[in-house]
């Protein structure tokens, strides 16, 4: 009988033992997942490696997203527009003239859905989506440009540069400032429907209508009135083409020319005169004075024109001409002058007796808000003509955001014992009236009458302060100074030092400037300095002139023999008369802190 083979019995399985790699499958996958190797099916390692995938899908699929874009942004083809959907940059253009090379300002630029306009560098920067992208220049009297251009994600190296080609005649315009004769960098010369900017020379080429041979022009530049131009349409450079422009602003001051005594204003160039303020007649040439803020935004004007026996003290506001009332009645009325936008003055009110109180006083108006406030009042006592004591104001100074004054001390001549105990006290006070402070007191001498102490401006914001000695003695007299909020005895100042003739500094609207004029060898020297009148350069050696104001930081006004008004820049050069004028009797020696008192 064959020998057949035992029957297997289903229950007897045989153990086989696990080795390295199929414990690791357990572990990857889970042990309720494995099959032994003998059990797997064709196709089961995909489906395991997948199984695997999806069980780790949280690292999974972002891995394999990045490496999906990976792939895609490494090819050129794939790469720009997938990032255009999502990601713009920055792309610079550059427009030239295809025949002069020169940058052409004002083209229209259209990169895609964006636009914009050239500079006056013919340079513009626009924000697109990355890639490719159409690119057209277009400007009258230009054939138009258009190109793909492939934006990147970073602009690389200088602007990508457009030529575009004239279909009109190329104009040459040359633009300048009146008064200093610099080039003006970015004006507007707009003309037949196209307009160009100046460059950093003040020159641009304007493209018109080559069957025309003249062009009527707007010029506009920042800072500048409008001038009209009428253009010569040619290739030439033409002195007809250069243009010079003025800048804004206007300057007031007091005129005769009607016969009366009116408020007059023209541009900078003395152009488009107007009369702002027409006289009345009534005008007296010893009692009208006009003096200007540092800023020409407002005006103090005394003057007579209502009639009556006493002037009275106007404001003019120059946004709009308007004149209004700062104060008057039975008082006569000396202006001290401007601290910014507080216009100081004094008071001698005639219906007080010399013996009273409030004989006098200082007071300042602001400007902007129409407020009056009274900084100071005098002293006094007595019972009549006999029998008085009073002080009065003699200097006052408008210094850094402050009034400084000082009020000397009279009694009748058999009364001076009434000035025992007395002080005169300088006194520093702010324009609005607040923080008022005691400088120094100086005591009135025993047995003394009158007493009077003297000051002198000889710098700025510096004081000298004389103070004499008692009468009967032979002492000199004593010098303070007084600067920065501080006063000190000044030993090496001489009588004849204080006695000496100062410049009257006439500080920039900034504040950061003065100009100021001295005599040397019989000729006017025109000097600017810093705040404190330091750091000087000579700007001008002329024989008549001398400063009257300025006009922003960047003009000085000087007068010629009183009635004659100039303009010049800081930086010296040649002078542009603006204007003849009527000149006050009144000088304000020594005050800065407006213009048109001298």
């Amino acid at each position: 009988m064959a020998k057949t083979e035992p029957e297997l019995n289903p229950t007897d399985t045989e153990v086989i033992p696990a080795d390295s790699k199929a414990t690791e499958t357990v572990e990857m996958f889970g042990a309720k997942n494995f099959a032994p190797p003998a059990e797997r099916l064709p196709g089961s390692k995909f489906k395991q490696i997948m199984h695997g995938y999806w069980a780790k899908k949280k690292w999974t699929l972002p891995l394999t997203f990045i490496l999906i874009i990976g792939v895609i942004l490494s090819v050129p083809a794939s790469r720009y527009p997938v990032l255009g959907l999502f990601l713009k940059s920055d792309y610079s253009v550059k427009v030239i003239d295809a025949t002069t090379k020169k940058p052409v300002t004002n083209v229209t630029l259209l990169l895609g859905d964006v636009t914009a306009k050239t500079d006056s560098k013919g340079e513009a920067r626009l924000k697109s989506k990355v890639g490719t992208v159409n690119l057209t220049a277009t400007k009258k009297y230009y054939k138009a440009s258009n190109t793909a251009v492939l934006v990147p994600i970073k602009q690389k190296g200088p602007a990508y540069v457009v030529s575009i080609r004239a279909t009109g005649r190329q104009v040459p315009i040359a633009i300048t400032n009146k008064i200093t004769g610099k080039p003006i960098s970015g004006a507007v010369v707009s003309a037949s429907g196209t307009e160009a900017k100046t460059d950093s020379q003040g020159k641009l080429v304007l493209v018109l209508p080559a069957d025309q041979a003249t062009v009527a022009a707007t010029i506009t530049a920042s800072g500048f009135n409008d001038a009209k131009l009428t253009v010569q349409v040619s290739e030439q450079v033409l002195p007809a083409n250069a243009v010079q422009l003025v800048t804004s602003g206007k300057i007031y001051f007091l005129s005769k020319l009607s016969g009366k005594i009116d408020v007059v204003k023209t541009n900078l160039d003395g152009s488009d005169r107007q009369t702002v303020l027409a006289g009345t007649g009534k005008e007296q040439n010893g009692d009208t004075i006009m003096l200007a803020a540092r800023d020409w935004k407002y005006l103090a004007l005394k003057s007579l024109r209502d009639g009556g026996s006493k002037a009275k003290l106007f404001l003019i506001d120059t946004s709009t001409d308007k004149l209004t009332t700062i104060d008057e009645g039975n008082a006569f009325f000396e202006a001290v002058g401007w601290s910014d936008h507080h216009f100081v003055y004094k008071v001698e009110r005639e219906e007080k007796e010399i013996w009273q109180p409030g004989g006098q006083a200082l007071k300042s108006f602001n400007a902007e808000s129409g407020k009056l406030a009274v900084l100071e009042e005098t002293d006094g006592e007595g019972t009549g003509q006999y029998d008085y004591a009073f002080n009065r104001f003699d200097q006052v100074y408008l210094l850094e955001n402050e009034v400084v004054f000082y009020k000397n001390w009279s009694s009748g001549f058999y009364n001076s014992s009434k000035l025992s105990g007395k002080q005169i006290k300088l006194t520093s006070v702010k324009p609005d009236g607040t923080g008022k402070k005691t400088i120094r007191e100086f005591p009135v001498p025993e047995n003394t009458s009158y007493y009077s102490i003297q000051s002198s401006l000889y710098a700025p914001q510096e004081l000298y302060v004389q103070v004499p000695p008692a009468a009967g003695t032979d002492n000199n007299p004593t010098y303070f100074e007084y600067e920065n909020g501080k006063i000190a005895v000044k030993n090496d100042v001489t009588s004849q030092q204080f006695n000496s003739p100062y410049p009257t500094y006439l500080e920039s609207p900034s504040g950061k400037q003065t100009a100021w004029s001295e005599d040397r060898d019989g000729k006017s020297i025109v000097f600017i300095g810093d705040k404190n009148g330091e750091d000087e350069k000579e700007v001008a050696s002329l024989s008549e002139y001398t400063p009257y104001g300025w006009y922003s930081d960047e003009y000085i006004l000087v007068s010629k023999k009183g009635s004659e008004l100039y303009i010049m820049p800081t930086t010296g050069g040649p002078l542009l008369k603006v204007t003849d004028y009527h000149k006050p009797e009144f000088n304000f020696r020594g005050y800065g802190g407006g213009y048109g008192g001298l």
